[in-house]
């Protein structure tokens, strides 16, 4: 992709500059800028070249890339390529920041999530502005809010590991806008069976996690085959969750089916309830393929008590999971 002038400014930044810059600090200098992207860039045979011009054509090239878009081409090369590359640079990464025993793997995640994420975040905005429209930063929010839980949750023990896939899909975000579609999945709980058999492949779910209900979330998918996760969002029992059309809602919808304000989920009396908002093309609670609760079919205002694994349809349009979240308990 082309930039304009004005974003080739030197205040403009990428999320790939301030990942390398983030890494650079933790390090300690250790991995600077041309080293970092050299990981996991076609250009990494010229930044090592022995020849003296090559290095410096390629530091030039490294620097452009960096501070514009165009880093997106080679990573996801990179990537397509090699689907362990991501993996074998974080690793690399990790284990260069603990040799300078600054941090432990457990100081080290919590460090990436209080300081890295939003620097990250911020050069996404950047991005965004630039004309990298496909990114939904509150499907980002939730997702890396997701895998926060599950990761601070690790025992000390799986720290290094937990840090090594954590700078993976890091990695992974900034290429392609979200985590990945597998990892995403196996951070929530009872996910619907078909969405996970599409996206996981028939690998085994994690199994013997604790479910929390009043910590809860809610995953949509594309309702032609529910095999693409669209957005996930957390629910608390402190307060309603509404979506709609309406700026205020909650889960903000496009879809001009939908009502502004449609329907709320609510925690009342030990369970969760799903409650109609008087939309005008109702809404459905299906179970294990069957429909359960209809709203056009019932008085005004009724709500429904929900089971993990139910999905709610809007408008016959719009498909939201309701699921339980993994190690939900510890999200604060």
């Amino acid at each position: 992709m082309t930039q304009t002038s004005t974003q080739k400014h030197a205040s403009w930044y990428s999320a790939c500059y301030a990942f390398a810059e983030s890494v650079r600090k933790l390090s300690g200098g250790a991995v600077n800028s041309k080293r970092f992207y050299a990981l996991t860039s076609v250009l990494s045979p010229y930044a090592h070249a022995y020849d003296v011009q090559q290095r410096k054509n390629a530091a030039s090239a490294i620097s452009h890339k960096m501070h514009s878009l165009d880093y997106l081409e080679d990573y996801r090369m990179c990537y397509s390529l090699d689907a362990r590359a991501f993996y074998r640079a974080a690793e690399e990464l990790v284990y260069c920041i603990l040799a300078k025993k600054k941090y432990n793997a457990t100081h080290l995640l919590q460090v990436v999530f209080m300081e890295t994420w939003p620097a990250i975040r911020a050069g996404l905005q950047n991005e965004f502005s630039a004309g990298r429209t496909e990114l939904n930063f509150a499907r980002l929010d939730n997702e890396m809010n997701l895998l926060r839980v599950s990761c601070l949750a690790q025992e000390a023990s799986s720290a290094i590991e937990c840090a090594i896939r954590l700078f993976e899909q890091l990695f992974y975000l900034i290429s392609f806008g979200h985590l990945d579609e597998k990892l995403a999945q196996s951070l929530v709980d009872m996910a619907p069976t078909g969405v996970l058999m599409n996206a996981l492949n028939n690998d085994t779910a994690v199994q013997g996690v604790p479910i929390t209900t009043q910590k809860a979330a809610l995953m949509k998918t594309d309702i032609a085959d529910g095999s693409e996760i669209q957005n996930i969002w957390t629910l608390s029992a402190e307060k309603p969750f509404v979506i709609g059309r309406y700026t205020a809602c909650d889960a903000l919808e496009t879809n001009s089916l939908v009502s502004r304000v449609h329907c709320k989920l609510t925690w009342e009396n030990s369970a969760w309830y799903v409650r109609d908002e008087g939309s005008k093309l109702g809404t459905l609670v299906e179970r294990e393929q069957q429909v359960v609760w209809d709203s056009s079919r019932v008085a005004a205002g009724s709500a429904y008590a929900l089971e993990f694994g139910d999905s709610i349809v809007l408008a016959n349009s719009v498909r939201y999971w309701f699921v339980a979240l993994q190690n939900a308990e510890r999200l604060v």
